[in-house]
């Protein structure tokens, strides 16, 4: 499926070594997490980070990833210092 796909081409040809992630992790949950990792800074501010082209094909193809295979969601982390108006009801 991923050889067919412009936005797994866009990452490959720029990015060979991720390529071969992705094509490996396709369709497992680790998929998820790996996608995570790719946009997020785990390197103490010493990654560059990724060109518009490939970070846009990374975001599309996890995207397509979700709606392949919507069972393979990690879930979101509450955070209990982020509240909007209403979340708290006088009782």
């Amino acid at each position: 499926m991923l050889d067919d796909n412009a936005d797994f081409k866009t990452i490959n040809d720029a990015h060979p070594h991720i390529g071969t992630q992705l094509k490996a992790l396709w369709g497992k949950p680790e998929f998820v997490s790996y996608m995570k990792s790719l946009t997020s800074d785990t390197r103490d501010g010493a990654r560059h980070g990724f060109r518009g082209e490939v970070f846009f094909a990374l975001h599309s193809l996890s995207e397509q990833h979700t709606q392949a295979y919507p069972d393979y969601q990690v879930a979101s982390t509450l955070d209990p210092w982020a509240t909007s108006v209403g979340e708290y009801r006088a009782t």
